[in-house]
Formats: structure tokens, C-alpha cells, sequence
């Protein structure tokens, strides 16, 4: 989806370093943008999994790496303590939840 929202730009190949990814499949080139502008680093050294769930807070961590690449200010902060699950957050994803919770859709925020 960001993928197309950045307008399906060229990559410079379709190849990652991700083992699961197929270079055939139809979202290649989105996982190869997303490497490339650092929108996603993948699950494991080695994996995307491009067919498994994605968790709440690695979905804000691409939405927040998506909004660094493209220009957008993500400086903000804010209070955690009114989620219930803020305590078990990965330390990759605190900024991104923080930056913006009042602009994440209500889907993703659990108070």
C-alpha cells in the first residue's frame, strides 16, 4: 500500500536479501522499495514474511519510517501511560507510536 501511495516509483532491482521473498511474486518490487527507502528491515535476518500477520507495532514502525522518507515532521512525543500495552512495546517502535498516536487510526490504538 505504501508502495503505491509513493506512486509505485522504479527500484534499482528486485532482488533483497530476504529469502522469502520471491522475485517473481507481484509485491517484489514493493518489498525492494520498502528495503530501499528503509521502510522496512524485514522480521529476522533473512525473512520478510510477506505472508504472515503483520503486529500492531511493526505496522506503526512502517508507517513512521514511510513518513521520515518522505519528508513529513514526526517529531512529536507523547504519553503512553494510558495504553494498556504501552509497557510490552518494542524499543524500535516506541518512537513511532509516540510521534503521532492522535493522527493513528483508532484500529490501531488499544487504550
Amino acid at each position: 500500500v505504501l508502495y503505491r501511495l509513493a506512486g509505485s516509483p522504479e527500484v534499482e532491482t528486485v532482488k533483497t536479501d530476504f529469502t522469502d521473498v520471491d522475485t517473481g511474486r507481484y509485491y517484489a518490487e514493493a518489498v525492494a522499495w520498502a528495503v530501499e527507502t528503509g521502510v522496512t528491515n524485514g522480521v529476522g535476518e533473512d525473512r520478510f514474511a510477506p505472508h504472515s500477520a503483520i503486529s500492531r507495532q511493526d505496522l506503526v514502525t512502517m508507517l513512521y519510517r514511510y513518513a521520515q522518507a518522505t519528508g513529513q515532521d514526526v517529531t512529536g512525543q507523547a504519553d503512553l501511560s494510558g495504553y494498556v500495552d504501552a509497557a510490552g512495546k518494542s524499543w524500535r517502535a516506541i518512537p513511532a507510536i509516540t510521534c503521532c498516536p492522535e493522527e493513528v487510526p483508532p484500529v490501531l490504538r488499544r487504550r
